[in-house]
């Protein structure tokens, strides 16, 4: 469609064409364009890529006017660069240049293959309203790329601009109202657009604004009006035969099959949208092609069709595809991977997506990212880098322009803040109902209030959720919430009839946190019936369903995951066990078998059998992953597969579990002890275990024992506490430990079994009661993760290998000084040659830790974050291997390696340290490694000294060159420590401590 000028057919402009010799050999002919005063304008539509000599009249400048036809183009003047055309939509680009002297222009495709065409019109005594063009088109730009301006202020510009100038500001304002996530002011301003088009006669860039304003009623979830809206656009556009027509009816179509979708309406959707990446890639868009795949792929992975879906991504993957399209695409892999049970590449393609969002430049598309990987981040149990999520998108949504997505954004914090205990959970809960009140969103407000009731319990605000969740038709979920808001306050009230109805459904509906809730609800339920051993076997059989689960989950990051949803069974466990009277408690040996089978890490061990392997994945991580909101019916379909799994379950049987542990029991050494702690929200336990006795011990409050454990951690964080100091703070936290004598045996060991209340607590400063010297000097300290099942020794004569980063090449980590001289200090001490000596590099530690021969030992820098998914591990240097960079190796890589090494040695920073109950989901590097099956494993709780390396590190060696004990080692490395005058503080000792598997 030629342009047509404002007001008038086409304007005086001549035109004439003239041929040029050829160029030289290889390149496009040059047409020549120029302004006699002769004849009359016209206008061609040309081939690109397109060279043309232009020349203006004698007497004035002329104006040369360029429209996209099918394809994204550039253009240039002479020497310029090529520079994309100022105005879009795209494939309708318009572009106006001055032409005041002779000048070569040249126009060719954005892309390489690109097929398009150019439509071209040289106007050579143009009206004041095509004189402005160029300058308007510029500032059309501008206005799309920079800050959005008021609506107010752009009236006054369209009122004194010509229509068609008026036209492409109205235009780029609303697509700027577009990106900036402003729906509604969007749409209005988009419909506004068509009309202007239209009234220029240009109905090809007035489709172009309504398929903007059909995107905006979809993203405002107006999905209905989205759908009638979209089959009025094809209507419209089946009159229009050029290739742009084509084009905008078929993005028409995906905001369709997208609503249709969302919808609910998932057959009519797939009809729609599986022939859209055939009908894109024929007009060569493809990058539309390859969203279309997207689109697909997001259908199928929602529907649980993942074969599916990891195909249609594999189109969607194509060279041709935009930044955009190339992050949704990683982000939905992350999804699936996630899914699988894969967490480490999971997160490794959320990474991606995030960095081609950060490079599509769009904020509300960053913000978007950004609170999905908070919800995946939650989801892990990674509260730290949730929260840090959730605040860059809420820097990126600002409140007058979206407020309903910056309220949907404080909720998410809330649910973070919640379950990292931080304060202003509830001022964002609330907060976030207030605007989805003022929103018309009544569930999404009562979705927030609920999780407000849940951080704030108050009986006026559950009562007006109820009359609100009256009025309104509820999701499964949200009812199951709202009943289980109910039967908390029933029960703090001892309306217990009241409670045991809400929680009759239990087995029925939600989500597995509302089905473990529900269950922990109906144990103190019972417990305040007096029935407490009842409530004790409905808290086992639990126990035993979510064992079943991470055994039978694949892949390590999943596994524990799983298993950390024992956490708060062994919480509600023990507090059920403090308050029955002792004649009704359990036998001891059946308290050591609840904290085994509680026992997080133990759980990272791999041991299931291809029949075992769990049979709905998807289920389970989309129960540990995305468990509270925006989830399909796939994943709920799979959730509630999830349930009827669980509930198929039995707990084995008490009697055939007690056998086995005594038989374990009595295979420890005289010498050995078991030590295991429970702690709850209210009481704390201990036991203590040997060959031929269990005696558990009620502890008390739990409260106090967290906080002593604590200022004990604090205090060893650095040598700055005098030694006084630290010593009281140790004999405080030393009422963790039980009031039973220990045996006199000289070579006692005490095996610890340890509840995640107790990680990072430097067991060896503790006094035993009735004593007045450290663990340390008293007995051989052992981490566990279950009764040991083979003797503690090593076979003498193993080949020891040493791998060390002195320079671990990544910014931020200093040199270390010292480590050039512990093979030394080995040998030394081993009396013998080390069998290598290697940098510490991912390919090399990998082979060393496959070797059933082999002691390693490594000295670089560690790492350990609380709150921070996978981040305990190694920095490694760079190797030969493509796939050995430097980097960070994490337990969750670690725990899916071969090993078999039967001792390794960490001498870096805080690898044994994991993160606590509310801390988030992490584990240990060490404890990783002993579950991966390494036998022992020595590390450190927190940072290390470089120096003290020197001291320790010889004298462990020499004590395992004659005992072949590594809890008798480290027992004399400590002690040297402890002697010496530069590390006697326990900052340096303590750190250290024994994994033994």
């Amino acid at each position: 469609m030629p342009l047509r000028c404002p007001g008038r057919g086409l304007m005086d402009a001549r035109l004439l064409l003239l041929v040029l010799m050829a160029m030289d050999a290889g390149a496009a002919a040059a047409s020549a364009w120029s302004c006699d005063g002769a004849d009359p304008a016209t206008a061609r539509l040309l081939d690109v890529p397109l060279r043309l000599q232009l020349a203006p009249g004698p007497a004035s400048a002329a104006v040369l006017v360029l429209e996209e036809r099918g394809a994204s183009l550039g253009w240039a003047l002479d020497d310029q660069p090529v520079a994309p055309f100022g105005s879009r939509p795209p494939r309708l680009a318009l572009q106006a240049l001055r032409i005041e002297r002779p000048s070569l222009l040249r126009v060719e495709a954005q892309r390489a293959g690109d097929v398009a065409q150019v439509q071209v019109q040289l106007h050579c005594r143009p009206d004041p309203g095509l004189q402005a063009l160029p300058a308007c088109i510029a500032e059309a730009a501008a206005r799309a790329a920079g800050p959005l301006d008021a609506r107010a202020e752009l009236n006054g510009e369209l009122a004194d601009s010509s229509p068609l100038c008026a036209a492409v500001l109205a235009h780029a304002q609303a697509q700027a109202l577009s990106r900036a996530g402003s729906n509604q002011a969007g749409i209005e301003a988009h419909a506004e657009v068509a009309e202007r088009w239209q009234a220029l006669q240009h109905p090809t860039r007035a489709l172009a604004a309504e398929v903007g304003r059909l995107a905006l009623l979809q993203r405002a979830g107006r999905l209905e009006d989205a759908v009638q809206a979209a089959a009025g656009v094809a209507a419209q556009s089946q009159a229009l035969v050029e290739p742009a027509g084509a084009y905008y009816r078929a993005r028409a179509e995906g905001v369709r099959c997208n609503a249709l979708f969302r919808l609910g309406r998932q057959a009519e959707a797939r009809a729609c949208a599986t022939p859209l990446p055939e009908r894109f890639e024929a007009l060569a868009e493809a990058s539309e092609a390859a969203n279309a795949w997207f689109n697909l792929a997001a259908m199928a992975a929602d529907e649980g069709r993942e074969g599916e879906a990891r195909t249609a991504l594999d189109r969607a993957a194509s060279p041709g595809a935009s930044p955009l399209v190339r992050a949704r695409v990683a982000q939905l892999r992350s999804g699936l991977l996630a899914d699988a049970g894969d967490i480490n590449a999971a997160l490794a393609e959320a990474s991606a997506a995030l960095a081609h969002f950060e490079a599509a430049g769009e904020t509300r598309w960053q913000a978007n990212v950004y609170l999905r990987l908070a919800e995946f981040k939650l989801g892990l149990g990674a509260h730290a880098e949730a929260s840090a999520y959730v605040d860059a998108a809420l820097e990126r949504l600002p409140s007058a322009e979206a407020p309903e997505r910056l309220a949907a954004a404080l909720l998410l914090r809330a649910r973070v803040r919640a379950a990292a205990g931080q304060p202003g959970a509830l001022d964002d809960a609330e907060a976030a109902a207030a605007v989805f009140t003022a929103g018309s969103q009544p569930l999404s407000a009562l979705r927030a209030g609920l999780l407000a009731q849940r951080i704030a319990p108050d009986s006026r605000r559950l009562r007006r959720l109820v009359g609100a969740a009256a009025e309104l038709e509820l999701s499964p979920r949200v009812q199951r919430e709202l009943e289980l808001a109910q039967a908390r306050a029933a029960l703090e009230l001892d309306a217990l009839d009241e409670a045991g109805r809400l929680l009759d459904s239990e087995d029925d509906s939600g989500s597995l946190s509302q089905y473990l809730e529900a269950r922990l609800l109906r144990a103190r339920l019972l417990l305040r019936a007096g029935e407490g051993q009842a409530a004790l076997s409905l808290i086992e059989g639990d126990i035993a369903r979510v064992r079943s689960l991470a055994e039978s989950a694949g892949g390590s990051g999943l596994r524990h995951l799983a298993a950390r949803r024992l956490l708060p069974l062994r919480a509600a466990w023990v507090d059920t066990w403090g308050e029955l009277d002792p004649a009704q408690r359990p036998s001891d040996l059946h308290v050591l078998g609840v904290l085994l089978d509680t026992h997080v890490d133990r759980l990272l061990r791999s041991s299931v059998t291809e029949s075992q392997t769990l049979t709905t994945p998807r289920a389970l991580a989309g129960a540990l992953l995305r468990d509270e909101d925006g989830i399909g019916e796939a994943e709920l379909l799979a959730q509630r597969a999830l349930l009827a799994q669980m509930l198929g379950q039995r707990a084995p049987p008490a009697a055939a579990r007690r056998d086995d542990l005594q038989a374990a029991l009595h295979r420890l050494g005289p010498e050995q002890r078991v030590l295991a702690h429970g702690f709850g929200e209210r009481h704390a336990l201990v036991l203590m275990a040997g060959p031929e006795r269990v005696q558990t011990q009620m502890l008390g409050a739990a409260a106090p024992l967290r906080q002593w454990v604590r200022a004990l951690r604090e205090a060893l964080a650095s040598t700055a506490l005098p030694l006084d100091e630290v010593e009281a703070r140790a004999a405080a936290a030393s009422a963790l430990l039980p009031s039973r004598e220990l045996p006199a045996h000289p070579d006692l060991q005490l095996l610890v079994l340890a509840d995640p209340e107790l990680s990072g607590l430097p067991l060896a400063l503790l006094r035993w009661p009735g004593e007045a010297r450290p663990l340390l000097e008293r007995a051989r300290l052992s981490w566990v993760d279950g009764l040991p099942e083979q003797p503690s020794a090593l076979r003498a004569g193993a080949n020891v290998h040493a791998l060390i980063a002195g320079d671990a090449g990544q910014p931020g980590l200093p040199l270390l000084q010292s480590v050039a001289a512990e093979p030394g200090l080995i040998e030394q001490g081993l009396g013998r040659a080390l069998g290598s000596v290697e940098p510490a590099q991912r390919a090399r530690l990998r082979q060393r830790l496959a070797d059933p021969e082999a002691w390693v030992h490594v000295a670089a820098h560690g790492s350990t974050r609380a709150g921070v998914q996978g981040f305990s591990g190694l920095w490694l240097q760079a190797g030969a291997e493509t796939d050995d960079a430097a980097g960070f190796l994490n337990w969750l890589e670690l725990a899916a390696w071969p090993v078999a090494a039967p001792l390794v040695v960490l001498n870096a920073c805080a690898l044994a340290e994991a993160g606590t109950a509310d801390a988030g989901a992490s584990a240990s590097f060490a404890s990783a490694l002993s579950a991966a099956g390494s036998d022992h494993v020595v590390a450190a709780l927190w940072p290390v000294s470089d120096a003290a390396s020197a001291l320790w590190v010889e004298r462990f060696y020499a004590r395992l060159a004659e005992a072949h004990d590594p809890a008798a080692a480290l027992q004399a490395a400590q002690q040297r420590l402890r002697e010496s005058r530069s590390f006697r503080h326990p900052h340096h000792w303590a750190a250290l401590v024994h994994l033994q598997r």
